[in-house]
């Protein structure tokens, strides 16, 4: 009976996840072209410049988001120890947020110092730093809310919350922005987002959960060093993937242009919007990682990671290589072909999709399990490798050499970590990480290699997409008949594979 509450649970959760990013993406198709009609390269590659350059500062939140979801996931009715760990890291982020602000709000002081290859008024950019700073410190303290539903597995009643955000925000840039076409409106919609967002998880965190309080008297000074102890790690880690998935835009206006900014944001969209998907399967499994964990359910947690694991990058290699086929039409029925960055550019991308697919799943299993040090170590050795890579790679490839240098310091390093952990804490036999991990890289790289053959030898599309589907019909066969013999397709179906 738990078994059966637990997979429909799951499904509702992956369903809403869904349905939030369907919404997403047919939302910013129409919206992001609609932006066109008022902006050039240059000033929308601003905007993104100035939204990234603020949202880095959330690296100061310490962990207390991703230490929240894991220790709260592992409780079940203990209402005392509950409310001591609510109160005491939601409070404490309320702290950090406003230092995170206050830091972030010094960059008015001089706004070149940052934005030096950035043709704009000097008052437009300070208005864009302020507005932006209030919005981080709003969704700073709206993640540690969140992670509350998350931890509870309330995640269903927390993404209908964003679809309603997502349509007013969508709603207010389609009907507004022709009477103020301004960087500044952009990014107030984005915090009006933010707002919304926060008092609809408050309200859901009261309704949903009504034992829980957000009271000064709970706080517990002992949970918040046992928490420490962990979110330093996650902060670490945090700091580390804001370095991996946030500086390459940031890189790219630096020394490149922000007109280059637009080019890598719009090639990127679909393979974006197609990681929100993979981050959304995988993290919505996260508090059922730490439920089973919690309870001592080891080999049933480990099972239903190497399945998540698998499924996650044959989905990845199955809607990525097809974006890299059709990526050039799409964005020239879109926004223009000027706008594209190139089929080698689409296929770096791709493969950076795929490293994605392939660590948000360990980064899930073993944070649940608490095992933070090692994967913050990792991250940060990560994170400077990537981001001195891509600086030396982008000086000389252009925006192929920054976006590359992801794919090639993410295999490198977090492969050699994840089988030092493995090897470390004994989860599963050496043999079979190695033989799985080697099978699931000759996968995307095979996969990568094929899509590059369509697209240069092949024009027509159609004749492209049953290729296509050829190819991967064949490799769906083979990677059933090699990992999952024991299941059935009733058990696949039925979602008991995960």
């Amino acid at each position: 009976m738990k078994i059966k509450k637990n997979i429909e649970s799951y499904k509702l959760s992956l369903l809403t996840s869904y349905a939030y990013n369907i919404l997403s993406l047919v939302a910013s198709i129409f919206i992001t072209r609609h932006i066109f009609k008022f902006f050039d390269n240059a000033e929308y590659g601003v905007f993104i410049l100035v939204l990234e350059s603020i949202m880095v500062f959330q690296v100061l939140d310490f962990g207390f988001t991703g230490g929240m979801l894991s220790f709260l996931s592992r409780e079940l009715d203990n209402i005392k120890r509950i409310n001591k760990i609510v109160s005491t890291l939601f409070y404490a982020q309320v702290i950090i947020s406003l230092i995170a602000t206050a830091i972030a709000l010094s960059l008015i002081l001089n706004p070149s110092l940052l934005f030096q290859n950035v043709d704009v008024d000097n008052a437009v950019l300070k208005n864009a730093i302020v507005i932006a700073a209030f919005s981080l410190f709003i969704t700073m303290i709206t993640k540690s809310i969140s992670s509350i539903l998350y931890a509870r597995r309330k995640i269903a009643g927390n993404n209908f919350a964003s679809i309603i955000a997502l349509v007013i925000r969508f709603g207010s840039i389609f009907i507004l922005l022709e009477h103020y076409p301004t960087i500044e409106f952009l990014i107030v919609v984005t915090l009006l987002t933010q707002l919304i967002n926060f008092f609809q998880s408050f309200y859901l965190v009261r309704k949903l959960e009504p034992q829980i309080n957000f009271s000064l008297k709970d706080i517990d000074f002992n949970t918040l060093k046992e928490v420490w102890k962990i979110s330093v790690w996650f902060a670490l880690g945090g700091f580390s993937t804001l370095f991996i998935e946030r500086f390459d835009n940031i890189l790219t206006g630096t020394i490149i242009s922000v007109q280059a900014i637009t080019i890598l944001v719009i090639t990127r969209k679909f393979f974006e919007i197609t990681k929100s998907f993979v981050f959304q399967f995988n993290n919505n499994y996260r508090p059922y990682f730490g439920r089973m964990l919690g309870q001592g359910e080891n080999r049933e947690a480990l099972s239903k990671f190497k399945n998540l694991s698998l499924i996650s990058v044959f989905l990845t290699c199955l809607v990525g290589g097809g974006i890299v086929l059709y990526n050039s039409w799409i964005i020239e029925m879109w926004v223009g072909l000027e706008k594209y960055g190139g089929l080698y550019l689409s296929l770096l991308l791709f493969f950076n999709l795929s490293l994605h697919a392939w660590k948000i799943t360990y980064r899930a299993f073993l944070s649940s399990n608490l095992i933070a040090k090692e994967l913050a170590i990792s991250s940060s050795l990560e994170g400077l490798f990537n981001l001195l890579l891509a600086y030396f790679l982008g000086l000389r490839y252009g925006i192929n050499g920054i976006v590359a240098s992801t794919f090639i310091s993410g295999v490198i390093v977090q492969f050699t970590a994840f089988l030092y952990i493995f090897r470390k804490y004994s989860i599963e036999v050496l043999s079979d990480f190695i033989k799985r991990n080697i099978a699931q890289l000759a996968l995307v790289l095979l996969t990568g290699y094929i899509a590059l053959v369509i697209a240069t030898h092949i024009d027509t599309l159609v004749l492209r997409g049953l290729l296509w589907l050829l190819v991967m019909s064949l490799k769906l066969f083979v990677f059933i008949r090699i990992f999952f013999k024991e299941h059935t397709f009733r058990m696949v179906v039925k979602g008991k594979i995960v």
